[in-house]
């Protein structure tokens, strides 16, 4: 460098001094004078505050004296991390001061110079490792070899160091706390990055790990080998590189575990790391020590605790299972993210997104269903998952409802065999089973998050309401708020299609209104007949997606990540159908039908697009249109809201007397009151006259909403329901009630008054 040659013109400076240039100027110390730890003290807050790189120039060490050498070196040893060493005009490329002695330029007829850098290798090799003298003593051999001397021996240079300890040891334990050797001249095989140091302190052989001048209590080596950060809840993980049965282990954990003595043994212990409850106390400490003196050393990348888009708007490409998939545009200038799940749980589901087999054969047992409507639906709608964003469209739910052995499980596995492996009795499987805990449904939507949620026969669950109240929380897209320690914790979100089979319709498990109109139900048997051939061919299907899957489905994210400039069109195309499928409701008023025609929209949306993207060979077909009469049938909540009032006309006709003006009550009023008010004449002053003779049965909203309750209904969204399908007189159609005078004293109630016309209609 520039400052190292202007001082080597200078005139020849005292043979036994150090030379330091420190911030560009050069600076000469008396080696006595290093041998004052006070001064050694002052002299290093010197180099540790300088702005720049301090440089040594190493070409008086022939000269320096014996007695002095232990001191400068302790002394370089300290702050070698700040230093640049140099020979002469040469700098020399090692920052660690054993290597930078190694790399003078010398041969084997300058014995001067020899004696100089062996003795001095050998002290720095007694000063700063101590307990890895064997290794120091490879070193220095390897360099005294490669200059033609002979008769090397690596046990006598051992013997040497530990023999030099006792000269030096006044510095020894000074020089620890410095930074020790770099992992790479310990373990040439260990897979870390190679300016990993051993933390000051400690000392790491292959038998384990131990504190200065203390036996080893740390039966293996351990080191940080990368720090991983969730670019969304910014928690960090780490994961540990470990010797166990002469191979190295990795494994990955929060980096809350490797700070508690308790969580380290329970979470670790059990996969032969080396801690248990009488060493945890140091692994943890030893770890906090290996990170502060290698934080920025330490590889860092990007993790995901969901699969799905990443990034806003899903700039980041796509995690699908443990493949981050990126636009063919932006391949290089995005940073790579790996998938990090919370839990080995996590990993398993993520793991499930994989593919085996050919596309070409997996296309062939597509097209082979072709005309089987609701395994086509199934399709679409497991597609329709990474969409939901894409449109701005809610979750839904599909299910198939058929009797037992009728092909519904194999539908379900053709959908499934678009992502990953189909077979729910493998436990990497992405279509798993209703036999799960209520926490377990609640957490795989928040780690699938934008891929859908597959799961077989609802007679599996361990309890009838585990379905109502797992399918709502599906819908809605937000799981349970809980708190934390310190205050809320993080509330997880999901944009996700649930897929799932039973012997009975999946909006029977639920009471929500808003829940059924996102349910997509159909009957019967996805393979139409079942006759041997159907047998024969629901066989072949089955075979062929467990032999062939997870191709479509990388295919297709892959081109919407390629075309994005075309999302405008998608929208349009999107909001075109919904356009179409509300007009298909508008005629019937099945406001049901319309409230569904979101879902539908989406769905047809994707078949189109699944089209373009898999080079699907056969033409494109609207999906929705051969089962609209049975999608809209069976949307649950039209029927919900006609079984509602059939149970409610079944409860007034058994109680008449519980209504006035029914069979000429006008006085005695029931001792839980009146229910409400039904007419048998003309004379109801409160009704218009086309409205008299027994046009309507009036219910107190109280015991209306009481008696639906009773009934296993969701009061509010039913009467709304009623109302939106005209089936009730209000006095505002904004409003669900009507003013009606019940009982003789001419008190008036805000009562729902359900039309005759209605009643008729729905209880024949």
């Amino acid at each position: 460098m520039s400052s190292v040659t202007e001082h080597s013109r200078m005139d020849t400076p005292n043979a036994v001094a150090l030379e330091l240039i420190v911030n560009g100027k050069r600076r000469s110390h008396q080696l006595s004078d290093l041998a004052d730890t006070a001064t050694r003290e002052e002299l290093n807050q010197q180099v540790r505050r300088s702005t720049s790189i301090v440089k040594v120039n190493l070409r008086n060490l022939p000269s320096w004296p014996d007695e002095y050498r232990p001191s400068v070196l302790t002394f370089l040893a300290e702050n070698e991390n700040h230093i640049q060493f140099c020979f002469g005009r040469r700098e020399l490329a090692s920052s660690v001061l054993l290597g930078a002695i190694l790399e003078i330029p010398a041969n084997e007829r300058q014995l001067k110079l020899l004696n100089a850098i062996q003795a001095a290798a050998i002290e720095v090799a007694a000063i700063q490792y101590p307990n890895s003298s064997e290794v120091a003593a490879n070193h220095i051999a390897q360099y005294l070899k490669n200059l033609g001397i002979k008769g090397v021996r690596v046990s006598q240079l051992n013997a040497s160091i530990n023999k030099s300890r006792k000269h030096v040891s006044s510095s020894i334990r000074k020089s620890t706390t410095g930074d020790h050797l770099p992992i790479a001249d310990i373990f040439s095989d260990v897979p870390v990055e190679e300016d990993l140091r051993i933390p000051p302190g400690w000392v790491v052989t292959a038998d384990g790990i131990s504190q200065i001048d203390e036996p080893i209590e740390i039966d293996s080596p351990v080191f940080i080998k990368e720090r991983h950060v969730d670019k969304v809840s910014e928690k960090e993980s780490v994961t540990l590189a470990f010797l166990r049965d002469d191979a190295w282990k990795f494994v990955t954990v929060s980096r809350e575990i490797i700070s508690s003595n308790r969580l380290i043994v329970d979470t670790l212990a059990s996969i032969g790391f080396p801690v248990n409850s009488n060493n945890a106390p140091l692994v943890v400490q030893y770890l906090a020590d290996f990170e502060k003196t290698n934080l920025r050393a330490i590889r860092r990348s990007r993790i995901t605790l969901q699969l799905g888009w990443q990034g806003d708007h899903g700039h980041d490409g796509f995690m699908l299972g443990t493949k981050h998939l990126v636009s063919k545009a932006s391949q290089g200038s995005i940073t790579n993210i790996q998938f990090q799940g919370a839990d080995q749980g996590n990993q398993q589901i993520a793991s499930a997104f994989y593919s085996t087999g050919s596309f070409e054969t997996w296309r062939n047992v597509l097209e082979s269903v072709r005309e089987k409507p609701q395994v086509m639906l199934a399709v679409y709608s497991s597609l329709s998952a990474p969409m939901l964003s894409i449109l701005g469209a809610p979750n839904f739910l599909m299910s198939i409802a058929a009797p037992t052995s009728s092909g519904k499980t194999v539908a379900l596995r053709v959908a499934a065999s678009v992502w990953g492996n189909p077979n729910e009795q493998q436990h990497m499987s992405v279509l798993k089973t209703w036999s799960s805990t209520a926490t377990w449904r609640e957490r795989v939507p928040a780690v699938l998050h934008n891929l859908p949620f597959m799961m077989d026969d609802t007679k599996l669950a361990l309890k009838a309401s585990d379905v109502g109240t797992t399918i709502y929380q599906v819908a809605q897209g937000i799981g349970k708020g809980r708190g934390s320690v310190l205050g809320i914790a993080h509330q997880d979100v999901w944009n996700t299609v649930a897929i799932t089979s039973g012997e009975q319709p999946l909006t029977n498990f639920t009471q929500d209104g808003g829940t059924r109109a996102r349910t997509l139900s159909c009957w019967g048997s996805p393979f139409s007949n079942q006759t041997p051939e159907t047998g024969r061919f629901v066989r072949q299907v089955d075979s062929g997606v467990r032999e062939n899957f997870g191709h479509a489905g990388q295919r297709f994210i892959q081109y919407l990540l390629d075309h994005q400039q075309d999302i405008k069109e998608w929208q349009v195309r999107f909001s075109n159908e919904l356009g179409k499928f509300e007009a298909m409701a508008t005629p019937s008023r099945n406001i049901f039908a319309g409230r569904m025609a979101t879902h539908f929209a989406t769905i047809s949306t994707t078949a189109w697009l699944a089209h373009k993207a898999l080079q699907l060979p056969w033409e494109y077909r609207d999906p929705i249109e051969p089962l609209w009469d049975m999608l809209v049938e069976e949307a649950g909540e039209a029927n919900r809201a006609a079984e509602a009032l059939r149970y409610v006309m079944d409860w007034a006709w058994s109680n008449q007397a519980s209504f006035f003006g029914r069979t000429g009550m006008t006085n005695g009023q029931p001792t839980l009151g009146w229910a409400g008010r039904w007419d048998v004449n003309s004379d109801i002053p409160d009704l218009s006259e086309n409205e008299s003779s027994w046009e309507c049965i009036v219910f107190i909203r109280a015991r209306l909403r009481a008696l639906l309750s009773d009934g296993g209904f969701e009061a509010e969204a039913i009467i709304r329901t009623w109302r939106d399908s005209g089936w009730l007189l209000t006095d505002d159609p904004k409003r669900m009630t009507r003013k009606v005078r019940i009982g003789a004293e001419s008190n008036q109630f805000n009562a729902i008054a359900i039309r005759r016309t209605a009643i008729e209609e729905v209880t024949n």
